[in-house]
């Protein structure tokens, strides 16, 4: 996926990827995705699991009935690191936010890299 958004970045362009951190997957904190419990305690598990799709939850009841489900693969953060890194991408930031309900934990991340 990063080659691909790699390809069609200009170069001295800049990727600036944010995201809920992956510490969220073995941690009670984030209870908004019900996949989360069943990798809860394996921060390395790489199985793909049924979930809801994103925000689905914020559409009315009878709404989301009609939604699949999708499949979901919980990376780790040196996962998404090394994937940003082989993409040829540069690395020049890397930043970690505190959890919105608990600032001692990580909620999000981001990683602003660029292209040569």
């Amino acid at each position: 996926m990063l080659n691909a958004i790699y390809a069609i970045t200009k170069n001295k362009g800049k990727l600036i990827l944010s995201d809920f951190h992956p510490f969220r997957k073995i941690n009670h904190f984030n209870q908004t995705l019900a996949v989360v419990s069943q990798t809860e305690g394996d921060y390395f598990d790489t199985k793909l699991h049924s979930g809801n799709v994103a925000y689905q939850s914020s559409f009315d009841e009878s709404e989301q009935e009609k939604f699949p489900k999708c499949q979901l693969r919980f990376y780790n953060l040196s996962e998404i690191i090394n994937a940003v890194i082989k993409s040829d991408f540069i690395i020049k930031e890397f930043n970690e936010h505190p959890n919105w309900d608990d600032n001692k934990l990580p909620g999000e991340f981001t990683v602003i890299a660029e292209k040569n």
